[in-house]
């Protein structure tokens, strides 16, 4: 499961949006998970390592721009979020 302290940070933001996009189908670069996190790069880069090192996020070169990175739910991330959020829609409101 995830770890308390992901709520509170810019790291949450990162992984709902990641959810959404990966549900879209769409790649999320790095600014575009700062701009979701309203983060400044460093931060952003920061938390992106606090995820890859619990397994939740993925870096990968994008396939036609060597410059930019792609960030991704990893298998375990995405289960994770997605089991986390099936338990809220599942309490009664």
């Amino acid at each position: 499961m995830l770890p308390d302290q992901l709520f509170a940070d810019p790291a949450w933001d990162m992984l709902l949006y990641l959810v959404v996009a990966e549900e879209e189908g769409r790649r999320s670069s790095i600014s575009r998970l700062c701009r979701a996190a309203a983060v400044p790069t460093t931060t952003a880069l920061r938390w992106i390592g606090v995820l890859e090192s619990q397994d939740l996020v993925r870096r990968t070169p994008h396939p036609s721009d060597g410059r930019i990175f792609v960030v991704s739910l990893t298998e375990k991330g995405s289960a994770d979020m997605h089991g986390l959020l099936a338990t809220y829609r599942l309490r009664p409101a």
